[in-house]
């Protein structure tokens, strides 16, 4: 999460550009740690209930399956992050194509040539 955090405030700092969907930050944060608590909390469950039943696969398929919604989730915060990061990203590669389009069309001071 922390992590996470350092991305969203460093990278638009670099860019000088503002993130395209501030909401997904927040949404981002919640996915990512809602499928985080659901991908350990089920895990360790299952692990207790595996341990009881002497390993058997069988005897944890409850928890094991909300372990896997929780690595759903923690794939939609990534997608978000990802979304936020390839559009500020593209803005931004157009912005400098821009500026360097503008200087190399622009006209000279002088028509003088110096040698």
């Amino acid at each position: 999460m922390i992590l996470l955090g350092a991305i969203h405030e460093i990278l638009p700092r670099l860019m000088d550009k503002e993130l395209p969907f501030k909401k997904f930050v927040q949404w981002q944060f919640g996915c990512s740690f809602l499928g985080l608590a659901l991908y350990i909390i089920p895990l360790a469950v299952a692990g207790v209930m595996q341990g009881g039943a002497v390993y058997d696969p069988a005897a944890a398929k409850i928890p094991l399956m909300i372990c896997t919604t929780g690595l759903l989730l923690l794939l939609a915060g990534a997608v978000l992050l990802l979304v936020n990061i390839f559009v500020m990203t593209f803005k931004w590669k157009i912005a400098l194509a821009k500026s360097a389009y503008a200087a190399v069309t622009a006209p000279l001071e002088s028509s003088e040539v110096k040698s």
